[in-house]
């Protein structure tokens, strides 16, 4: 082997190690929902989040509440379109639209930043898949399912320690 093929191989290496490990940080960014990006950059809030912070981020409102008043909002812009699953910006969703995914992780962003806990559900089929995200209260009175345009909430009852929902 010639020292130019030699070189060749070790630069192919040492891409494949380089691409491996980006693979990694993009899946460890994606499966968080894209949290990483809010917990490591805290840009000055958009337009975007005004508008929903100003009407949804009333102390008195309920966890109930603040996901219809989210939902309605979103409503304003809803576009379902599908689109590759990458990492969007909530105003790249508000003006091109996008997929269960994009609407996911964008509601997930207004949650946390509403201060409530959040969670991205999957699941796949045979051909296709479905995201969701499940949003609970620090004191996990209530919790709700929101899901596109729908938000099903419900309360949970704490009796002699036992909880009923």
């Amino acid at each position: 082997m010639t020292i130019g093929e030699r070189s060749i191989k070790i630069a192919i290496f040492l891409f494949m190690i380089v691409m491996f490990l980006e693979g990694i940080a993009l899946g460890m960014i994606y499966e968080r929902g894209g949290e990483y990006y809010l917990e490591k950059f805290k840009p000055e809030p958009t337009s975007f989040e005004k508008n929903y912070s100003d009407i949804c981020a009333q102390d008195n409102l309920s966890l109930h509440d603040t996901s219809k008043c989210l939902r309605d909002y979103v409503r304003t812009f809803y576009n379902y379109t599908i689109r590759s699953d990458i990492i969007r910006t909530d105003e790249n969703i508000k003006q091109y639209g996008g997929d269960c995914h994009d609407y996911t992780l964008m509601y997930i962003r207004m949650f946390k930043r509403l201060g409530y806990n959040t969670k991205k559900i999957n699941f796949y089929g045979n051909d296709s898949g479905h995201t969701f995200v499940l949003v609970w209260d620090e004191n996990i009175d209530e919790y709700c399912k929101v899901d596109l345009l729908n938000a099903h909430c419900m309360t949970t009852i704490n009796v002699t320690n036992k909880y009923i929902y």
